[in-house]
């Protein structure tokens, strides 16, 4: 009756931890495509994590990095090596729409990008053995989008953990996972600004930043974050020869803009506030000791 009556406490689920525990096929990950040969040497590195389904509207997610990268390549500067973009989430061959999904989109990089964007198509293993790959680039250290199919549950953290932007291209999900995940990992979140995100990031740009479905819209965002100039135009880290898991995150977000920097703080803040585990058993725990109280 009191749930009936909207008297009722909400308890907001726990994330996923960010414990990382890296193999050695996620660390040629790492070395290749996030960051530019080792953990101190970050890139800009945009994420998209859904399945391959046509209703998770990747294509924004791609249009989008490829308009910056248009924008930013007649810098002088400008090094394609500095980039990526990197598409992974769910993927089964028995699926029919996955498979029909994924060769749309790599049609979309070609026939619309081929001037600015190479791509290629991997898939990781947990441990051991080497990464089974379908390259379309002769030289596949050289890409800016990648097509990572059916990524283990690490590889994600790793994804997270690097990722200079998040970009969540779903429409009106009920909830959607992925934002609260990065904001966990400390990762920026660009979203569209309906369902779940209006709930887990907020308006106002201050844990992420949404907008509306359009290209322009996304472009702009990974502008506010990353800069008109990109890489080159921002703050740069010292190159080291290691680097510990603990000091991963930071490192690899000190090249985005002031602004970029102020939504990853906030964002790490707000799922720890409000989406972690302590913070659920703080609400369950208040809720149980209201109800032992007989308090509404």
């Amino acid at each position: 009756p009191q749930l009936l009556a909207g008297k009722g406490e909400i308890a907001k689920d726990a994330v996923c931890d960010n414990h990382l525990t890296t193999t050695l096929t996620e660390q040629q990950l790492v070395n290749k495509y996030l960051t530019q040969g080792g953990p101190t040497n970050p890139k800009f590195c945009a994420v998209s994590l859904n399945r391959y389904e046509q209703k998770k509207n990747i294509p924004l997610a791609i249009k989008a990095f490829g308009a910056y990268i248009r924008d930013v390549r007649s810098n002088p500067t400008f090094n394609a090596n500095d980039y990526s973009l990197i598409i992974a989430g769910g993927y089964d061959p028995r699926l029919p729409e996955n498979v029909i999904h994924y060769t749309e989109l790599l049609k979309l990089v070609k026939s619309d990008f081929g001037d600015a964007l190479r791509c290629a198509t991997v898939m990781t293993k947990s441990a051991g053995g080497d990464l089974p790959s379908e390259y379309d680039d002769d030289d596949v250290d050289k890409v800016e989008v990648l097509f990572l199919r059916s990524c283990t549950t690490n590889a994600k953290k790793l994804l997270l953990t690097y990722a200079s932007a998040v970009m969540y291209t779903p429409s009106g999900e009920h909830f959607g996972i992925v934002p609260v995940e990065a904001m966990a990992f400390g990762a920026p979140v660009i979203a569209i600004a309906n369902g779940g995100p209006l709930e887990s990031v907020g308006m106002g740009d201050i844990n992420g930043l949404l907008r509306t479905g359009e290209v322009p819209e996304f472009k702009k965002a990974l502008t506010l974050l990353w800069g008109k100039e990109g890489l080159s135009g921002n703050t740069t880290t010292t190159k080291k020869d290691s680097a510990t898991a603990t000091d991963v995150a930071a490192t690899s977000r000190i090249h985005l803009t002031p602004k970029g920097q102020e939504v990853a703080t906030r964002g790490a803040s707000r799922a720890a506030e409000t989406f972690s585990l302590n913070a659920f058993s703080t609400k369950m725990g208040d809720a149980l000791d209201h109800l032992c109280d007989g308090k509404e």
